[in-house]
């Protein structure tokens, strides 16, 4: 595999555009999360069945990860790309046609085969666009990117769904959005020069590198943090908001997830000048004091600092995603991009995978607050791993 010597104007094409469709893809994962709450009055829903969807929506993630995580190695970038947004839409469909809880899990599976191809293929044909000339914006993307569109769905769907009172109108929306976002793959140019053969990619594969173990240990300790809290987020932002907050607004309900997801763009950003070591530390310091301060401020019912602390930790989770993967991106070849983008996420969906299916019986037993405190524990065991391993950084 080699990269094409793309010129800045073509980088930042391949960039802007590839974002949009990233942005996109993951909003259209978000619309169905606000509605939880709809679905549960409208088709029976259960709690169970809630986080049975965020479990559907994971498995699709990680058998992608794991199956087809090089996919665009083989078949190019571009193709792939399209590929993964006709998915997303296929995804908004199924949700059209949901009439009970098999059809919201069918449709939250094909949304997670999407949104594994997007965080391959998509991050690689953004990374690889824009890494010559600005490596820590393609991996504040690559890290960070699917937070925002998430937000942009949440958001979206809630000032929608506000004045429409309608779940059609809201997955009809998106379908189009996403339509037209596939409209500028023509102007993306596709970044692979030499593309690896198809039968070197059809396979199953784990790619940890051996020089850079370290490294590939404290991305996936922090992004398995993070994207556990902000998992709990995407199954119970709705319930939460309405057990919790007292409040049934279908907007707040986006305005929590919102909270927890979009600020992480800048994270990275923040602390681009500081040294790996200083800007994990500042990062994990805010993820564990982030942490505390959701569980304290939704114990108190306490509006808007529940969603303050939600942002604080939606930072932390930028800083420290991004600080580790672009300590990984330097680390491998420019061939090995997709490789290592698939694995870090495989891992992470795994470990979310897991809590997921923990998530129901957990709020069960001990309620949102009490989940929250059993997530900061996990953050706080997480973080003491990291900065154990990162001491001897510099």
């Amino acid at each position: 595999m080699e990269r094409r010597d793309l010129t800045k104007s073509q980088a930042m094409r391949g960039f802007v555009f590839g974002s949009l469709i990233f942005f996109a893809v993951f909003a259209s994962t978000a619309v169905p999360i606000p509605l939880y709450s709809t679905f549960q009055s409208q088709i029976g829903l259960t709690n169970a069945d809630v986080s049975y969807t965020m479990l559907w929506y994971l498995c699709g993630v990680v058998l992608t990860l794991l199956l087809a995580s090089r996919l665009s190695d083989a078949f190019g970038r571009r193709r792939v790309t399209f590929l993964t947004v006709a998915l997303a839409i296929v995804g908004c469909l199924l949700f059209l046609q949901a009439r009970d809880s098999f059809m919201v899990f069918a449709a939250r599976f094909v949304q997670g085969v999407s949104a594994g191809l997007t965080m391959s293929a998509v991050s690689a044909l953004v990374v690889d666009c824009i890494s010559r000339y600005n490596l820590s914006l393609g991996s504040a993307m690559a890290s960070c990117g699917s937070m925002v569109g998430i937000m942009m769905g949440s958001i979206g769907v809630g000032v929608l769904f506000g004045a429409t009172h309608s779940t059609q109108a809201a997955f009809g929306v998106m379908a189009v959005i996403l339509a037209v976002s596939a409209c500028g793959l023509v102007f993306v140019p596709d970044p692979l020069a030499v593309r690896a053969s198809k039968r070197s990619v059809l396979k199953v594969s784990v790619f940890i590198p051996h020089h850079a173990k370290r490294a590939f240990f404290i991305a996936n300790c922090l992004y398995l943090a993070t994207w556990v809290t902000g998992s709990f987020f995407q199954a119970f932002s709705s319930p939460l908001a309405v057990a919790e907050l007292h409040s049934s607004s279908t907007l707040l309900a986006a305005l929590v997830l919102s909270a927890a997801m979009a600020p992480s763009m800048i994270g990275g950003p923040l602390t681009a000048r500081l040294t790996r070591k200083h800007a994990l530390w500042v990062g994990i310091a805010l993820l564990c004091a982030s942490s505390i301060g959701m569980a304290c401020t939704l114990a108190a019912h306490a509006t808007a600092a529940f969603l303050g602390a939600c942002a604080l930790f939606s930072v932390s989770m930028g800083i420290t995603n991004s600080t580790s993967l672009r300590m990984l991106l330097v680390a491998v070849e420019p061939s090995q991009t997709s490789a290592i983008i698939g694995s870090v996420n495989l891992f992470a969906y795994l470990g979310c995978s897991v809590f997921s299916f923990l998530f129901g019986p957990m709020v069960g037993a001990w309620g949102y607050t009490g989940s929250l405190w059993l997530l900061a524990a996990v953050n706080g065991v997480l973080s003491v791993a990291v900065l154990a391993v990162a001491r001897p950084l510099k």
